[in-house]
């Protein structure tokens, strides 16, 4: 084995620290994709939340305006 390798373990040790980063880089990047589809999920969620509660106050509202059509037809006949 020879002493003088002209930087050669020095550039494979620089290519695999290299490719590590990478790795590491890409790795993260996935992790926060997935916190980012997380929070537009949750997002989403409460927007249609809301939405089925003011469809559930008009379904309310339109019951008790047949109720109040009803009752006031009942008594006018």
């Amino acid at each position: 084995m020879s002493v003088f390798d002209a930087g050669l373990r020095r550039a494979q040790t620089d290519q695999a620290i290299a490719a590590y980063d990478a790795t590491v880089a890409q790795y993260r990047q996935t992790v926060l994709s997935g916190f980012q589809e997380v929070e537009d999920n949750l997002a989403a969620l409460r927007i249609l939340e809301e939405e089925a509660k003011v469809q559930q106050e008009a379904v309310l509202a339109a019951r008790e305006s047949v109720a109040l059509t009803t009752n006031h037809t009942r008594r006018a006949s």
